[in-house]
């Protein structure tokens, strides 16, 4: 018989993904500025009372388990620093209220992705994954067949561009590319895997048909990356070194694409020097940033935060609509300062130091956690989620972190785990 705790949390659970996945919108197939032009830091009633609904499920699933649910693993810890750090924030934020008020949406979205990801079963939380992300992928082509006027959105230069249920290009493009790829890591893990194969092909597609360029490249990376991850956790000793190697190459790289002048380069491997513009918008900010480098202005207190949309506006031309600093580490150092930034960082390690413990978990299961994970550690360098509230990518990139950290505790066979590993199996 299934547990009706445990369906009752799977719906819950669906409900999540699939907010999170289609950036919460209520009005779909709009495809247009509405949610990114807006001006006014006014809350949103509906937002709150479902978060608040989710969260209640979510701690009530995990009651009996809450101490295991909350032990006191290296991936808590870091993201408990993170959260300390950015509460004594909102003492020195010019708008304390909203950065309180969005402090709090950050801290409901982190307790239902730990309280879900720690009381299912890594397999039935993928089979979750995959019915949110199938589902939407159905919605967004019946949007282009039957709503066309609505799902495709006539961007002057760009001709044509796909948006189905999400309200921008990058929007679009980046759930379809994690899509693909969960659905692809999930045919070596399924049958029929030619169905799970046509589903990721699909996917990809509409990925490429939004014309979101960031979503696209990343797409073929995180194949390669999680992939090498996932091989490499079969041979921790010797290749968790190489996988050290490799983050800490990436991340001095990224620190020089990110503060150094590099027209050349971007130049040669993009044909736009100013990545879309990018480049200037980094310029700006880092101007804000040399006003308070170590702590930063506050969480969430630069961007959308009152009658005008950011500091910048006023400027003129297009930096006046702009709403993120499209870097998520320079928006981290922006807002929380290198402090916030430090600690942070203390956290996206976490993969790596469970890369060592990994060795016998499923291949599929865990390519799919960390191409989560390392999808939103790529893009932040062109895009801006990292511990944006509930944006999709970075909901996907906990996901991933606190999914390993279940990994390791079934590969370890916890009592809990075990008996999770029961409850869940039937669903």
């Amino acid at each position: 018989m299934v547990n009706a705790r445990t369906v009752i949390a799977c719906i819950c659970l669906f409900f999540f993904l699939m907010m999170a996945l289609t950036n919460f919108n209520f009005f779909p197939y709009r495809g247009n500025w509405v949610a990114y032009t807006q001006t006014t830091s006014a809350g949103d009633s509906k937002r709150q009372i479902i978060y608040t609904i989710m969260v209640i499920v979510a701690l009530w699933f995990s009651l009996p388990t809450f101490s295991y649910t909350y032990r006191t693993t290296y991936h808590l810890k870091a993201i408990a620093l993170v959260t300390f750090w950015a509460i004594l924030s909102v003492s020195w934020s010019a708008v304390p209220d909203i950065a309180a008020r969005r402090l709090v949406l950050y801290i409901m979205v982190l307790i239902v992705v730990i309280s879900f990801t720690s009381n299912f079963h890594t397999t039935t939380f993928v089979k979750v994954l995959l019915c949110a992300t199938g589902f939407i992928l159905i919605n967004n082509y019946l949007g282009i067949v039957f709503l066309r006027e609505l799902s495709v959105f006539e961007d002057q230069g760009r001709g044509a561009t796909w948006r189905g249920l999400h309200s921008h290009k990058n929007t679009a493009g980046h759930t379809n590319a994690t899509t693909t790829i969960i659905w692809f890591w999930a045919s070596f893990m399924f049958k029929p895997r030619f169905f799970f194969l046509f589903v990721a092909a699909a996917s990809a597609v509409f990925t490429y048909q939004s014309q979101s360029k960031s979503a696209w490249g990343a797409l073929f990376v995180i194949l390669i990356v999680s992939y090498m991850f996932a091989t490499f956790c079969r041979q921790p000793r010797a290749m968790a070194k190489i996988i050290l190697t490799l983050f800490l190459s990436l991340s001095f790289l990224l620190i020089v694409l990110t503060f150094l002048s590099t027209n050349d380069l971007v130049q040669t491997t993009t044909g736009d020097s100013t990545l879309t513009g990018r480049t200037e918008l980094w310029g700006l900010v880092l101007e804000y940033i040399y006003e308070s480098p170590i702590v930063g202005m506050g969480f969430e207190s630069f961007w959308l935060i009152g009658e005008n949309a950011s500091a910048l506006t006023g400027i003129g031309g297009w930096v006046d609509h702009v709403f993120q600093a499209h870097n998520g580490y320079l928006d981290v150092v922006l807002t929380l300062g290198v402090v916030g930034l430090a600690a942070l960082l203390l956290f996206l390690a976490a993969p790596i130091l469970d890369s060592t413990k990994l060795k016998d978990s499923p291949f599929a299961i865990v390519a799919i956690f960390y191409s989560l994970w390392a999808y939103g550690v790529f893009v932040n360098v062109v895009e801006s989620s990292l511990l944006k509230k509930d944006h999709y990518i970075w909901t996907l990139v906990m996901v991933g972190v606190f999914g390993l950290r279940q990994l390791v505790s079934e590969a370890h066979g916890d009592a809990l785990s075990k008996a999770l590993t029961q409850r869940s199996s039937r669903v």
